[in-house]
């Protein structure tokens, strides 16, 4: 089986919501009352049922309230959660800066889990007989290392080449925290104090990755990115094109329910299993989702059963959020 990646969408169930005030989405999530999306420095708000623009949140720089090269948002209950480099600042929701706190850990992608916070840090073995590692590790109110909860490979290797796709999926919800193994087909669930309380373990067959799928990634790289002829040659020779597609492309955690996506397609919709907090299959569904690129999705969450999705129209050159209720 193989798989290709296609410009364009499937078409939805539910009209596009025209949304003209982002310039580079990266992510989205939501609640019950909002949609936040992540774009460049700065977070836009908007009201989670009519999808009308509320406020932009901080912008760039250095100073209190402001950024450097991203800003991702967490919705808590009464505040917004903002990770940029270094810092994590948590908001009001009428967007007034209530506290920063600075964590020295790059660009990771920081989540709060009851007065904790999980996030990730990239290392390289002391030896450096291997090549770099990413890290998720649970951290106390300030930003104190309480212990390591995973570790696996990173795209970076000691030869300086890259891997082509990685796993990359934790999130929070409640008092529990979700992450999937960097290697493999694993997904844990873990309690505040980091301790293992539940484990995944999907059966999966491996998808090849074929001579096929590697031209339509130099298509992409190509045609999409723009790339010219000396670019291209350094991809080729940085690049390790896998045999097999990882078992995980992307993954969602919403009201009590795992959503984990894989490469493997059927009439254009990806495959994505759905699981309950205690790690018990619900069920298997498919989702119309669009790749931004062959190895990873563009922005999209999944609210009570319903799939969002941002998708850029080059016709009108503008951003939409696309709607689609799983079956």
């Amino acid at each position: 089986m193989s798989l290709i990646f296609v410009p364009g969408y499937q078409r939805l169930t539910d009209q596009p919501v025209l949304l003209p005030d982002l310039e580079k989405p990266e992510a989205i999530v939501m609640n019950s009352a909002y949609l936040a999306v992540a774009d460049g420095p700065s977070v836009k708000l908007f009201d989670g049922r009519t999808f009308q623009f509320i406020q932009t949140i901080g912008r760039e720089g250095q100073g209190p309230g402001e950024f450097q090269d991203f800003a991702n948002p967490q919705l808590l209950p009464q505040h917004i959660l903002v990770s940029s480099t270094n810092k994590a600042s948590l908001f009001t929701l009428d967007g007034d800066l209530v506290e920063e706190k600075k964590h020295g850990l790059g660009a990771s992608y920081v989540l709060a889990v009851k007065d904790r916070y999980v996030a990730f840090d990239i290392i390289r073995p002391a030896d450096q007989s291997e090549g770099f590692q990413l890290v998720y590790n649970l951290y106390d109110s300030n930003f104190r290392k309480i212990r390591e909860l995973h570790r696996g490979e990173w795209l970076l290797k000691k030869n300086r080449r890259r891997g082509f796709f990685e796993i990359f999926f934790y999130e929070t919800y409640e008092d529990k925290i979700v992450l999937a193994h960097r290697q493999g087909f694993v997904i844990e669930i873990l309690d505040t104090e980091g301790d293992i309380v539940h484990t995944i373990r999907p059966e999966f067959q491996p998808l090849p990755f074929t001579d096929k799928d590697k031209e339509e990634v130099r298509r992409y790289w190509r045609e999409e990115r723009g790339y010219n002829r000396e670019q291209l040659a350094f991809l080729e020779k940085r690049t390790d094109f896998p045999d097999h597609y990882p078992p995980l492309l992307a993954g969602r955690v919403d009201d009590g329910k795992i959503y984990a996506v894989t490469y493997r397609k059927e009439m254009g919709r990806h495959e994505c299993l759905v699981y309950d907090m205690h790690g018990r299959f619900i069920k298997r569904t498919w989702l119309p989702l669009t790749l931004a690129a062959p190895n990873f999705a563009g922005p999209f969450a999944i609210r009570s059963d319903t799939l969002y999705q941002l998708i850029y129209d080059d016709k009108e050159s503008v951003w939409k959020l696309h709607r689609d209720v799983l079956d």
